[in-house]
């Protein structure tokens, strides 16, 4: 889940080493809520979804769900991501261009 959002920024056009280097931010997981419905097997392809359900100015929610090839969920996931400054680890408003870009993905 975590390499899903990851891919996921970085399509929105953010990575996360730019965002640290450059803004003093870091994107951090404050709470994640995680259902799981069944397991997976060794060498399974899985597909990892991405989807913003919330989004306020510090922080943003997504829905996220791990699916096997055959289309079964495996799990399901609420995940909390905050925005804080790397120096202070403090909370810390999203970028105006980053809450932008996100404001337009939120279903």
């Amino acid at each position: 889940m975590e390499r899903a959002r990851t891919e996921w920024l970085r399509i929105l056009g953010f990575d996360q080493i730019d965002l640290r280097l450059h803004s003093d931010i870091l994107l951090v997981v404050a709470s994640a809520n995680i259902k799981y419905l069944q397991p997976a097997r060794f060498n399974d392809v899985l597909e990892v979804s991405v989807r913003m359900v919330r989004l306020g100015r510090v922080f943003f929610v997504l829905e996220q769900e791990i699916d096997a090839e055959t289309g079964t969920t495996l799990c399901r996931a609420e995940v909390k991501i905050a925005c804080i400054e790397e120096s202070t680890r403090k909370p810390r408003l999203l970028p105006n261009r980053v809450l932008g870009e996100l404001k337009k993905s939120v279903h």
